[in-house]
């Protein structure tokens, strides 16, 4: 299942990815960060809603009210660095989250391998116990694909094979859906917008450029 944002029509998201995209606003670091998280919340909201709910019944100062709640908290999972703004955003929707932190890092000087993939490095993790929940992994540039993939064969040898999986991304590359969903058959991909283009490189065209050096810095 791939689900697009910008495709259904709000208008919401049109000035946060133009100043997201454009080469010349998102230099201000500041804006570039908090325009990610507020693209993270609006997709957050939208992902609540496939999630199972349930009423649940609360006292006001005139009586009762039964409203709509999580049955369970997903668990957010993102790798360092430049998920952290966009991971900001989506616990404003899901505050009461566990959530995992992956150290992962293409391989210097990688490029697209014969299967359509990039060599990933993976180190730090900070996991918790996800067998059989729900699992949002955001990810601001989902590309290849690649790291995903990786980090999901990391939770299935711990044991740790999530109920849903589900990829959050701000920029997707179309074809990434396939290569995701031909080693994840659980997966669920929502983007907030997607492109058509992956160059030999494996970055996304047009894109928005490296989102982890847009929100701190360039890397040495």
């Amino acid at each position: 299942m791939l689900n697009i944002l910008d495709q259904n029509g709000n208008p919401a998201l049109g000035p946060l990815l133009s100043q997201l995209r454009h080469v010349d606003l998102q230099q201000d670091r500041q804006t570039f960060r908090r325009n990610m998280s507020m693209t993270g919340t609006l997709l957050a909201y939208e992902i609540a809603k496939s999630l199972e709910g349930k009423k649940v019944e609360i006292p006001t100062p005139l009586g009762t009210k039964l409203v709509d709640t999580l049955v369970e908290s997903p668990i957010l999972a993102t790798a360092l660095r430049a998920g952290i703004p966009f991971l900001d955003g989506m616990l404003e929707i899901f505050g009461q989250s566990d959530t995992m932190f992956f150290g992962a890092a293409r391989a210097e000087g990688s490029a697209l391998d014969a299967s359509g993939g990039i060599k990933i490095n993976l180190g730090y993790e900070a996991l918790t116990n996800c067998g059989g929940r729900d699992v949002i992994f955001v990810d601001p540039m989902v590309a290849t694909g690649s790291t995903i993939i990786d980090i999901y064969q990391r939770l299935l040898d711990r044991d740790q094979e999530p109920r849903r999986f589900i990829v959050a991304g701000l920029v997707g590359w179309r074809g990434a859906y396939d290569r995701i969903k031909a080693h994840i058959k659980n997966a669920e991909i929502w983007y907030v917008t997607c492109d058509e283009e992956l160059n030999g490189d494996g970055y996304i065209v047009p894109g928005l450029g490296d989102a982890g050096d847009l929100c701190f810095g360039p890397k040495l």
